[in-house]
C-alpha cells in the first residue's frame, strides 16, 4: 500500500492542455456566478499547485491571435500575477 502511494507521488502529473486552460479562462469570464466561481477556483488551484504546463498553456493562449481578446487578456493577467508572486517569493517581499 505504501509502495503504491510512493509510486503515485513520484509519477509526474500530465501537463494541462492549452484547450483546457482556454476553456477555463472563458468560463472565468461567464456571467453565470456558479460557472465563474468554479473556473476561478480551478485557476487558483492550478496556480497554487504549480500544475505542470499551466504557465506554458497560459502563454500559448496569450500568443494565440485567433483567441477571443478578453480570454487572451485574462490569460495575460494570470501570467503577470504568477510572475509577480514568484518574484516576491524569491525576494521575500510582502504582497
Amino acid at each position: 500500500m505504501e509502495a503504491e502511494a510512493a509510486a503515485a507521488a513520484a509519477t509526474p502529473a500530465a501537463p494541462i492542455p492549452v484547450e483546457t486552460v482556454y476553456r477555463t479562462l472563458e468560463a472565468a469570464l461567464s456571467f453565470d456566478n456558479a460557472t465563474r466561481s468554479a473556473a476561478e477556483t480551478q485557476l487558483r488551484d492550478w496556480e497554487g499547485d504549480a500544475a505542470p504546463g499551466f504557465i506554458g498553456s497560459l502563454l500559448k493562449v496569450v500568443a494565440e491571435v485567433a483567441a477571443v481578446p478578453e480570454v487572451r487578456l485574462l490569460g495575460g493577467v494570470a501570467v503577470s500575477r504568477h510572475v509577480r508572486l514568484a518574484a516576491c517569493l524569491l525576494h521575500a517581499c510582502a504582497f
